[in-house]
């Protein structure tokens, strides 16, 4: 998601007013003089799933822009940008045609067309960095790899989702962007549930042949709540086909005549629900 910059800004909860009072060029001067040491504590693990494996993705103001979906990779030896993402900054004359090659780890083959500089502004500190223009479909707007990274002598950390830098002013961090880990959690809690009810009354047992493991679908009820279902397209290929049709309406509601209970009927939840006269 990309929203248009203005005076007025908030990043990762930091407020930032006039863009161009905080603009500063980033010198060797005081990376020389720099003597805190970054650490990360217990701390940042506060609300976050443990154990996870996410990303480290984050939100940058780049160009008076601020864009959310920019992926840290320090395996990455060139920043990368969506065109997408240009369009919502409409640079003038900035866009130089330059095609480079990009190898991934199986050592598949991308080439960029395009390469751009924009000014990226993190913890008060604005650094011209060069980004290559990748039309390619992708999760994240943009990828800041090892040359932003090493020139703002960052630490990104994965595991703590947080990713600190020195500064003039002292060590700057940048959280995270959150993972929508409380839905999922929900789902999980929704489908342990409905298994260890299943297990328990017997509509099931573990299996060990793993060719008939099918995923579960769940779907959210009008009340809110989850409903967890089993898709059986494969489980019903390999079974034998019955050749008999389901029974009429009709011939369904005379099997049920003088009989008080009926276990297949749903009443409570609105499902099979038949409209019946009373002396019937």
């Amino acid at each position: 998601m990309i929203v248009g910059g203005g005076d007025d800004s908030a990043i990762n909860h930091v407020k930032f007013t006039t863009t161009h009072k905080l603009k500063r060029t980033i010198t060797h001067k005081w990376f020389d003089d720099f003597e805190d040491s970054i650490a990360f504590d217990k701390f940042y693990t506060d609300g976050l799933s443990l154990p996870h494996y996410d990303a480290l993705v984050i939100t940058l103001r780049i160009a008076d822009t601020v864009v959310k979906r920019i992926m840290v990779d320090d395996g990455s030896g060139a920043c990368i940008i969506h065109p997408r993402v240009l369009m919502q900054m409409r640079p003038k004359d900035k866009i130089i045609p330059r095609c480079i090659t990009l190898t991934g780890f199986n050592n598949a083959v991308e080439r960029t067309s395009r390469e751009i500089s924009l000014p990226v502004l993190a913890g008060g500190v604005t650094l011209e960095t060069i980004f290559h223009v990748m039309n390619q479909e992708t999760a994240y707007n943009a990828i800041i790899g090892r040359p932003w990274i090493y020139a703002m002598r960052a630490v990104p950390s994965s595991f703590y989702q947080v990713i600190k830098f020195p500064t003039p002013w002292g060590i700057f961090s940048i959280r995270g962007e959150p993972h929508k880990k409380e839905i999922q959690r929900s789902i999980n809690e929704a489908v342990s549930e409905e298994v260890d009810k299943l297990l328990a009354n017997g509509s099931i047992r573990e299996s060990k042949y793993s060719q008939w493991v099918a995923n579960v679908v769940v779907v959210k009820k009008k009340n809110g709540k989850w409903r967890m279902c089993v898709d059986f397209t494969d489980l019903n290929k390999a079974c034998p086909k019955d050749s008999f049709p389901l029974p009429y309406i009709d011939q369904l509601i005379d099997a049920t005549a003088r009989h008080e209970l009926l276990s297949f009927l749903d009443a409570y939840s609105g499902y099979s629900q038949i409209m019946t006269a009373e002396e019937d």
